[in-house]
């Protein structure tokens, strides 16, 4: 497979990733055809990075710092989340869910676990980019790169 910018794909193409929505939903499973309107509609929605199939390079698959599954855990989330601090008119500056700090304490625990167990994971920073809604992709990897300097620091999970 191969990382493309959404402009040097084609119709015809095959996906070679799934493509989600901030809120983990998939817009576009692995596996999928391209279409010009598909290729658009991923352009419209701010999507500027695809993961495509390529026969020269199949035999490549870029190691991503934490697992898909993980990765959508944490997104849903941060999104569910600021959604309700947006949704709620009595939050204005109050923490209206007590249990905030506990769910994202168990998220960043889970991304935690997968950076633990990939002992090249420096390696792969390229691989972090935010090829869905920029704000919610922006939360998680910040999340994502904060753990990868602490492993570095050599910070102990606690410290982390």
């Amino acid at each position: 497979m191969k990382r493309l910018h959404i402009d040097l794909v084609s119709a015809g193409d095959i996906i070679a990733r799934t493509i989600t929505q901030e809120n983990g939903n998939v817009l576009l499973g692995a596996g999928v055809e391209l279409t010009v309107r598909y290729i658009n509609r991923l352009r419209n929605m701010g999507i500027d990075y695809l993961y495509i199939e390529d026969k020269l390079t199949e035999d490549i698959i870029p190691d991503e710092p934490i697992t898909e599954a993980t990765r959508a855990v944490a997104v849903n989330e941060v999104f569910k989340t600021m959604n309700a601090f947006k949704d709620n008119e009595l939050s204005k500056g109050r923490i209206i869910a007590p249990n905030i700090g506990k769910n994202f304490r168990d998220v960043f625990g889970s991304i935690m676990s997968d950076l633990s167990s990939r002992p090249n994971i420096i390696v792969n920073l390229s691989s972090i980019h935010s090829a869905d809604s920029y704000l919610f992709q922006h939360s998680v990897n910040v999340a994502i790169l904060s753990g990868i300097i602490g492993l570095a620091k050599g910070f102990n999970r606690n410290q982390l």
